[in-house]
């Protein structure tokens, strides 16, 4: 079976609403997709823990037989969409706009993912060892993204070629161009998935997720109802 599968962390009753219109965007444009679920995670003090949380679901369905899309809850789908069938390794579509690591050809960003039942099972092993590494502290605790960190050694273990599966159609950051000048290689017009950072606020992403639906501009971050 093909599957969305979304998590909701953190403040549960805010972001609801936002979880709601992406899950609502992917069923409309993903094509070939059977079945979406959302999974809530366990209240924790440390995010991390909460990521952890969500590796384990993910391969508890990946092991059930089920092909496998993930997107954040900061994302929203806009166009027409073909993930399912198109790639044999575990993929993630486009960079994130600051370089965290040497280690990688390309430092992806993790929000867009796809685990495709042809996928190396054993990369689950990779990544098991990391995250126990991380849970009895024998890695310094990051104050954000070692999940990311995990799914990039994960991806890049498989040794592909960026070039063939590289999308920024499908993870287009419209904010990153307002720090990182020539970050996205396609027009807004292009994208199929918009990628907000809802770090940057709530209010912000739910917004321009609004804006989108309503066919407006998209604000600058920080800024609402520009």
């Amino acid at each position: 079976m093909n599957i969305l599968l979304n998590f909701l962390f953190g403040d549960i009753e805010k972001l609801q609403k936002l979880m709601n219109i992406s899950v609502a965007s992917c069923e409309k444009y993903l094509k070939n997709l059977d079945k979406s679920i959302v999974h809530i995670c366990k209240t924790t003090d440390d995010h991390n823990e909460s990521f952890y949380e969500m590796y384990q679901i993910t391969r508890k369905y990946w092991e059930e037989g089920h092909e496998i899309v993930t997107t954040a809850m900061d994302t929203i789908c806009v166009k027409d969409i073909e993930i399912f069938g198109k790639h044999k390794d575990f993929v993630m579509f486009w960079k994130t706009p600051i370089d965290e690591s040497p280690l990688f050809e390309v430092y992806l960003n993790s929000d867009v993912r796809y685990f495709p039942q042809s996928m190396n099972k054993d990369l689950w092993n990779v990544g098991d060892e990391l995250w126990q590494k991380y849970l009895s502290n024998k890695i310094d605790k990051m104050a954000w993204g070692f999940d990311q960190y995990v799914w990039n050694i994960m991806v890049w273990a498989q040794k592909p070629c960026a070039s063939e599966f590289m999308d920024n159609s499908l993870n287009y950051q419209p904010w990153a161009e307002y720090n990182f000048r020539n970050f996205n290689i396609i027009n807004k017009e292009e994208a199929k998935i918009f990628h907000f950072y809802s770090t940057r606020g709530y209010d912000q992403v739910m917004d321009n997720f609004e804006r989108i639906l309503n066919g407006q501009e998209i604000c600058p971050p920080e800024k609402i109802n520009c």
